[in-house]
Protein backbone atom coordinates (compact mmCIF):
# COMPACT_ATOMS: atom_id res chain seq x y z
CA UNK A 1 0.00 0.00 0.00
CA UNK A 2 1.60 3.43 -0.51
CA UNK A 3 -0.29 7.09 -1.30
CA UNK A 4 1.37 8.14 -4.15
CA UNK A 5 1.17 12.10 -4.49
CA UNK A 6 1.70 12.74 -7.92
CA UNK A 7 -1.41 10.58 -8.57
CA UNK A 8 -3.55 11.77 -6.06
CA UNK A 9 -4.31 8.35 -4.65
CA UNK A 10 -3.67 5.47 -2.70
CA UNK A 11 -2.50 2.28 -4.35
CA UNK A 12 -2.92 -1.45 -2.98
CA UNK A 13 -1.15 -4.67 -4.14
CA UNK A 14 1.47 -6.75 -4.30
CA UNK A 15 5.47 -4.91 -4.13
CA UNK A 16 6.56 -5.31 -7.87
CA UNK A 17 8.92 -7.74 -7.85
CA UNK A 18 12.68 -6.82 -6.49
CA UNK A 19 11.25 -3.59 -6.36
CA UNK A 20 9.82 -1.13 -3.73
CA UNK A 21 6.82 -0.16 -6.07
CA UNK A 22 3.30 -0.91 -5.03
CA UNK A 23 1.48 -3.00 -8.46
CA UNK A 24 -1.66 -0.88 -9.02
CA UNK A 25 -3.81 -3.47 -8.54
CA UNK A 26 -7.73 -3.06 -8.92
CA UNK A 27 -8.56 -6.77 -8.59
CA UNK A 28 -7.07 -10.23 -7.61
CA UNK A 29 -7.99 -13.38 -8.98
CA UNK A 30 -6.05 -15.35 -6.16
CA UNK A 31 -8.12 -13.49 -3.10
CA UNK A 32 -11.43 -14.46 -2.49
CA UNK A 33 -13.73 -12.62 -4.76
CA UNK A 34 -14.98 -10.82 -1.82
CA UNK A 35 -11.76 -9.84 -0.43
CA UNK A 36 -11.00 -8.56 -4.11
CA UNK A 37 -13.95 -6.55 -4.70
CA UNK A 38 -12.22 -4.79 -1.45
CA UNK A 39 -9.15 -3.32 -3.07
CA UNK A 40 -10.98 -0.50 -4.38
CA UNK A 41 -12.65 0.28 -1.24
CA UNK A 42 -10.04 0.07 0.30
CA UNK A 43 -7.70 2.38 -1.66
CA UNK A 44 -10.48 5.01 -0.79
CA UNK A 45 -10.48 4.36 2.86
CA UNK A 46 -7.05 4.70 3.12
CA UNK A 47 -6.56 7.91 0.92
CA UNK A 48 -9.41 9.61 3.03
CA UNK A 49 -7.71 8.47 6.14
CA UNK A 50 -5.53 11.36 8.33
CA UNK A 51 -3.12 8.55 8.45
CA UNK A 52 -2.52 7.98 5.07
CA UNK A 53 1.52 8.36 5.11
CA UNK A 54 2.03 6.46 7.81
CA UNK A 55 0.03 3.13 7.00
CA UNK A 56 2.52 1.04 4.98
CA UNK A 57 1.30 -1.85 5.18
CA UNK A 58 -2.36 -3.77 5.13
CA UNK A 59 -2.10 -7.64 5.76
CA UNK A 60 -4.93 -9.94 5.17
CA UNK A 61 -6.43 -13.43 6.61
CA UNK A 62 -8.93 -15.34 5.03
CA UNK A 63 -11.05 -17.60 7.65
CA UNK A 64 -14.67 -18.77 6.86
CA UNK A 65 -16.40 -16.80 9.13
CA UNK A 66 -14.34 -13.66 9.03
CA UNK A 67 -11.92 -11.22 7.00
CA UNK A 68 -9.43 -9.93 8.64
CA UNK A 69 -7.32 -6.87 7.83
CA UNK A 70 -4.15 -6.01 10.19
CA UNK A 71 -3.27 -2.54 9.31
CA UNK A 72 0.42 -1.55 10.28
CA UNK A 73 0.31 1.84 11.66
CA UNK A 74 3.71 3.89 12.05
CA UNK A 75 1.98 6.28 14.26
CA UNK A 76 -1.21 6.74 16.53
CA UNK A 77 -3.88 6.73 14.53
CA UNK A 78 -6.55 9.86 15.38
CA UNK A 79 -9.86 9.04 17.04
CA UNK A 80 -11.35 10.23 13.05
CA UNK A 81 -9.39 7.15 12.03
CA UNK A 82 -10.59 4.81 14.01
CA UNK A 83 -14.76 5.82 13.31
CA UNK A 84 -13.70 5.51 9.72
CA UNK A 85 -12.11 1.36 10.34
CA UNK A 86 -14.89 0.88 12.19
CA UNK A 87 -17.65 2.20 9.52
CA UNK A 88 -15.67 0.48 7.14
CA UNK A 89 -15.54 -2.83 9.00
CA UNK A 90 -19.33 -2.37 9.10
CA UNK A 91 -20.18 -1.92 5.30
CA UNK A 92 -17.55 -5.02 4.15
CA UNK A 93 -18.36 -6.95 6.70
CA UNK A 94 -14.41 -7.41 8.04
CA UNK A 95 -12.11 -7.49 11.15
CA UNK A 96 -9.65 -5.04 12.01
CA UNK A 97 -6.34 -5.68 13.42
CA UNK A 98 -3.84 -3.22 14.33
CA UNK A 99 0.08 -3.39 14.48
CA UNK A 100 1.87 -0.17 15.65
CA UNK A 101 5.29 -1.65 15.78
CA UNK A 102 6.53 -5.95 15.48
CA UNK A 103 4.26 -8.46 15.39
CA UNK A 104 3.93 -8.63 19.09
CA UNK A 105 2.17 -5.77 18.93
CA UNK A 106 -0.94 -6.88 16.66
CA UNK A 107 -4.11 -6.50 18.44
CA UNK A 108 -8.09 -6.19 18.05
CA UNK A 109 -9.41 -2.89 16.80
CA UNK A 110 -12.68 -3.97 18.58
CA UNK A 111 -13.07 -7.01 20.66
CA UNK A 112 -16.43 -8.31 20.13
CA UNK A 113 -16.66 -10.92 16.49
CA UNK A 114 -15.79 -13.90 15.76
CA UNK A 115 -12.30 -15.56 15.62
CA UNK A 116 -10.39 -16.38 13.15
CA UNK A 117 -10.66 -20.00 11.91
CA UNK A 118 -11.41 -22.04 8.85
CA UNK A 119 -12.63 -26.23 8.65
CA UNK A 120 -11.49 -29.01 6.85
CA UNK A 121 -15.16 -30.78 7.04
CA UNK A 122 -13.51 -34.03 5.02
CA UNK A 123 -11.27 -34.55 8.25
CA UNK A 124 -13.67 -33.30 10.78
CA UNK A 125 -11.40 -30.34 11.63
CA UNK A 126 -11.41 -26.65 12.39
CA UNK A 127 -8.40 -24.51 12.53
CA UNK A 128 -8.11 -21.15 14.72
CA UNK A 129 -5.88 -19.05 14.00
CA UNK A 130 -4.05 -15.49 14.16
CA UNK A 131 -4.20 -13.14 11.53
CA UNK A 132 -0.41 -13.19 12.38
CA UNK A 133 0.02 -16.69 11.26
CA UNK A 134 0.97 -18.59 7.85
CA UNK A 135 -2.40 -20.02 6.32
CA UNK A 136 -3.26 -19.96 2.70
CA UNK A 137 -5.02 -17.01 1.81
CA UNK A 138 -7.93 -18.42 -0.10
CA UNK A 139 -9.81 -21.50 2.39
CA UNK A 140 -11.61 -22.83 -0.25
CA UNK A 141 -8.38 -23.19 -2.38
CA UNK A 142 -6.63 -24.95 1.03
CA UNK A 143 -9.07 -27.40 1.07
CA UNK A 144 -9.14 -28.51 -2.29
CA UNK A 145 -4.84 -28.83 -1.87
CA UNK A 146 -4.92 -30.31 1.51
CA UNK A 147 -7.31 -33.42 -0.24
CA UNK A 148 -5.57 -33.37 -3.23
CA UNK A 149 -2.36 -34.06 -0.82
CA UNK A 150 -3.62 -36.33 1.19
CA UNK A 151 -5.18 -38.83 -1.53
CA UNK A 152 -1.78 -38.59 -3.13
CA UNK A 153 -0.21 -39.22 -0.14
CA UNK A 154 -2.37 -42.39 0.71
CA UNK A 155 -1.33 -42.69 4.38
CA UNK A 156 -2.09 -45.84 6.16
CA UNK A 157 -2.94 -47.01 9.30
CA UNK A 158 0.23 -48.99 9.62
CA UNK A 159 2.43 -45.74 8.77
CA UNK A 160 4.53 -42.87 10.42
CA UNK A 161 4.35 -39.37 8.98
CA UNK A 162 7.06 -36.62 9.44
CA UNK A 163 5.51 -33.49 8.42
CA UNK A 164 9.18 -30.95 8.38
CA UNK A 165 7.70 -27.42 8.99
CA UNK A 166 3.81 -27.94 9.81
CA UNK A 167 3.03 -24.60 10.95
CA UNK A 168 -0.63 -24.69 12.40
CA UNK A 169 -1.01 -28.38 11.07
CA UNK A 170 -2.59 -27.43 7.90
CA UNK A 171 -1.50 -30.99 6.73
CA UNK A 172 -0.47 -33.00 10.19
CA UNK A 173 -3.88 -33.09 11.71
CA UNK A 174 -5.45 -34.42 8.27
CA UNK A 175 -2.91 -36.91 7.86
CA UNK A 176 -3.58 -38.18 11.36
CA UNK A 177 -7.10 -38.83 10.08
CA UNK A 178 -5.50 -42.06 8.25
CA UNK A 179 -2.35 -42.50 9.37
CA UNK A 180 -1.21 -44.48 12.30
CA UNK A 181 1.63 -41.94 13.68
CA UNK A 182 2.11 -38.27 12.95
CA UNK A 183 4.95 -36.10 14.04
CA UNK A 184 4.34 -32.36 13.05
CA UNK A 185 7.64 -30.36 13.32
CA UNK A 186 7.78 -26.82 13.55
CA UNK A 187 10.66 -23.88 14.51
CA UNK A 188 8.00 -20.98 15.39
CA UNK A 189 6.86 -20.87 18.66
CA UNK A 190 3.40 -19.91 17.39
CA UNK A 191 1.74 -22.40 15.88
CA UNK A 192 -1.91 -22.81 17.96
CA UNK A 193 -3.51 -25.62 15.88
CA UNK A 194 -6.50 -27.38 17.86
CA UNK A 195 -9.19 -30.25 16.33
CA UNK A 196 -12.83 -30.43 16.50
CA UNK A 197 -14.18 -33.78 15.40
Amino acid sequence: MRHVHKKGEVLIGFHERKSRYVADMKVCHVLPPHVSALLMPLRELIFSMDARETCPQIELACGDEVTALVLRHLEPLSEDDMARLRAFAGRHGVQWWLQSKGPDTVKLLDTDGPFLSYALPEFGITMPFKPTDFTQVNPAINRVLVTRALRLLDARKHERVIDWFCGLGNFTLPIATTAGEVLGIEGSETPRARTSR
